[in-house]
């Protein structure tokens, strides 16, 4: 079995060095592309805006006992895919596409749905096929 060059070698959680462009956007993965499109195919669907990004804990400092002085630490904070309009539903979407969730993820999304839950939904897809059933889900609501 012959050895990966270095400009082969896979990077961590398989993704890609180079960032996809489609419509002159450049985006962190294939998945969101294509989930893009998906968005772009329904006429129900506004991508409001492109990585939302969320607030969630301000800067601060503190006294660090052991060091014997003040310390500080910069705002904690989360940036999303998409921010989402679909006719019918009564509040905005936030979308992420995600292939591999790191597991510092799941503390930004408990902060998340702290903070922002009331006003938002939210919508983690993990493949084209889920974003498809997710959708079709919505759209069997709406007519209801």
């Amino acid at each position: 079995m012959a050895k990966l060059t270095k400009k082969q070698k896979k990077m961590k959680y398989n993704t890609a060095k180079i960032k996809p462009i489609y419509n002159n956007i450049e985006f962190d993965s294939k998945l969101e592309v294509n989930h893009y499109k998906l968005f772009e195919e329904n006429p129900d669907i506004e991508v409001v805006e492109f990585e939302p990004y969320f607030l969630l804990l301000e800067p601060f400092t503190y006294y660090d006992f052991e060091k014997g002085k003040e310390r500080k630490y910069g705002k904690f904070s989360y940036k999303a895919d998409f921010l989402l309009k679909i006719k019918g539903v009564d509040r905005l979407i936030v979308w992420e596409s995600k292939g591999m969730v790191k597991p510092e993820f799941a503390i930004r999304k408990k902060i998340w749905y702290s903070l922002y839950g009331d006003k938002y939904y939210y919508i983690m897809s993990k493949s084209m096929k889920h974003g498809k059933q997710v959708l079709e889900d919505i759209k069997k609501r709406g007519k209801d």
